[in-house]
């Protein structure tokens, strides 16, 4: 919902340069339920439509993914508010796009932070995504930290693996890992005397890593990273309050998570102005694939999540934000309390 109202406040607010160029232009919303059968229904659906030029979604990869080449064979236009994972744009669809960063980027701008925080050595752990690990070490790399260890961590090995990273004492512990796997294996660091940073992409924040206890705030303290501003840490700047004032004055009320409002936001507005580039460019003779180009062609758009956007070759965002954290809160009520560290600009292929 919140993400269909940032839309539908884009469109009141930028379609009038495509009106006065002769044409009329309207949301048709769909609702896919977060469903891939009901998506790929829908994009049939849609793709049969001529008059849709761009389509602003879809939420989330599990529909987004499997119905993209719906999209691609119509030479229809996508610009999702919010899907991460890399196999989206790894199709090299030219019609696919994405405003958010992707999730395999995240361990680069954790090590690119961490490079920033005087970061000299690291131990990567991973479990289950491992090229989020294989990012990391990748990132490690580039800013010259030293890796001591690339370790799959086995469950029942955990204790193994902790006695050779504390003997090592890295400066920092990197693991991909699911919270309720990570705060265990945390708390086995701490027991073992290591203080070193720990570190770990957005599968660790959830409030139930606080089960790993006083390890979590001991020596170097716990970061992790995020893709998008859930926590709302922008609400202050200047764009995002501007538009969070003209959301409630539009709808007579705020979003109830401004991150997916001003997503939406920023893809209905890119779509318009792909819609409005091709009319421009080509006439009043519209054809999908030019749409297409015509997004993929923007150069620093300005955005209300991104102050200047454009689109690699494969429609990732040529540099992507990721924010991270510290841990602090005391308990579950107090997780979305913890401490903002800063973001970290990180290009789609570095």
């Amino acid at each position: 919902r919140d993400a269909l109202e940032g839309a539908e406040l884009a469109l009141a607010q930028r379609a009038q340069s495509i009106v006065s160029l002769g044409f009329n232009v309207a949301i048709a919303p769909y609702d896919d339920r977060s469903n891939p059968d009901i998506g790929l229904e829908n994009a049939r659906q849609i793709v049969r439509d001529s008059s849709i030029l761009c389509v602003v979604g879809h939420l989330n990869s599990g529909v987004a993914i499997p119905i993209s080449n719906e999209y691609h064979n119509a030479g229809l236009a996508m610009v999702s508010p919010t899907v991460t994972n890399p196999l989206l744009t790894e199709q090299g669809y030219a019609e696919i796009n994405r405003i958010i960063g992707r999730d395999d980027r995240q361990g680069f701008a954790a090590a690119q932070y961490a490079r920033s925080q005087g970061i000299q050595s690291v131990f990567i752990v991973y479990q289950f995504r491992e090229n989020i690990a294989t990012s990391f070490k990748k990132g490690a790399e580039v800013f010259n930290i030293n890796i001591l260890g690339f370790e799959m961590l086995e469950p029942d090995q955990a204790s193994v693996l902790v006695e050779q990273i504390a003997l090592l004492n890295p400066d920092a512990v990197y693991l991909e890992s699911n919270y309720d796997q990570a705060a265990p294996f945390f708390k086995l660091l701490r027991d073992k005397g290591y203080m070193g940073l720990l570190m770990g992409p957005d599968s660790l924040d959830h409030p139930d890593l606080l089960l790993a206890g006083p390890a979590l705030k001991s020596g170097r303290g716990t970061i992790y990273t995020v893709v998008g501003d859930i926590y709302n840490v922008r609400a202050s700047f200047p764009a995002v309050q501007q538009f969070n004032q003209d959301f409630q004055a539009y709808f007579g009320h705020p979003p109830k998570t401004i991150f997916y409002a001003i997503k939406g936001y920023d893809a209905m507005s890119i779509c318009l102005k792909g819609i409005e580039d091709t009319i421009r460019q080509k006439g009043h003779i519209l054809k999908r694939e030019d749409v297409a180009a015509s997004i993929r062609a923007l150069q620093d758009f300005p955005g209300i999540s991104h102050p200047a956007i454009d689109f690699d070759s494969n429609g990732d965002l040529s540099e992507a934000d990721y924010l991270v954290y510290q841990v602090t809160a005391t308990s579950a009520n107090s997780w979305a309390n913890n401490t903002f560290l800063g973001a970290v600009s990180v290009p789609a292929f570095p």
